[in-house]
């Protein structure tokens, strides 16, 4: 193995942890599906295209503002 990389168990665990964070979602996609489970696919689909004005939500807040 070449002077300039680390031993194999080091190079190994930097590999796997590097694929678990590759593979893990990050927060934005845990709130859209969270969001998208609870109200649903306009709400999700809003979420994702930052449309505030197109979730359901939004009505009922102006009419009881």
């Amino acid at each position: 193995m070449p002077e300039f990389l680390p031993p194999w168990p080091l190079l190994g665990a930097f590999v796997l942890a590097s694929l678990a964070l590759a593979v893990t979602p990050g927060p934005a996609v845990v709130y859209i599906v969270t969001r998208t489970l609870a109200q649903g696919r306009r709400a999700g689909l809003a979420s994702v295209a930052r449309w505030p004005w197109a979730t359901s939500a939004t009505p009922r807040a102006r009419r009881s503002g």
